[in-house]
């Protein structure tokens, strides 16, 4: 095996790494819940927010479904059980960041 095998095989494996799927996303959320306020003795974790872009009209999901399911995501890559205070924005289409359209989702994650 030569060395320039060696570096691609080291370089793909790197890459496919660093990649994320929405298997990954749907795992991470599975086990976040969303409140509307956290409860009293929940450890606040603090901020988080994800946004989504619908490059395309095929896409399965809303822009605001798949930002609420980074969202859930992104809190338990913190730590968090719960997100609450949840709110999300939308836009409509932008033809400079080439979306059909975006959304953007923050809440507070929390432990309880």
């Amino acid at each position: 095996m030569n060395m320039r095998t060696i570096w691609l095989a080291v370089a793909a494996l790197g890459i496919a790494g660093c990649a994320s799927t929405s298997k990954d996303v749907d795992v991470a959320a599975a086990g976040v819940t969303v409140a509307a306020t956290a409860p009293a003795r929940a450890k606040v974790l603090g901020p988080v927010e994800a946004s989504h872009c619908r490059r395309n009209g095929h896409e399965s999901s809303s822009a605001e479904e798949t930002a609420l399911q980074l969202l859930k995501s992104k809190a338990a890559a913190m730590g968090a059980n719960g997100v609450a205070n949840v709110a999300c924005e939308t836009e409509s289409v932008s033809l400079l960041s080439n979306c059909w359209s975006s959304a953007k989702a923050r809440g507070i994650a929390f432990v309880q």
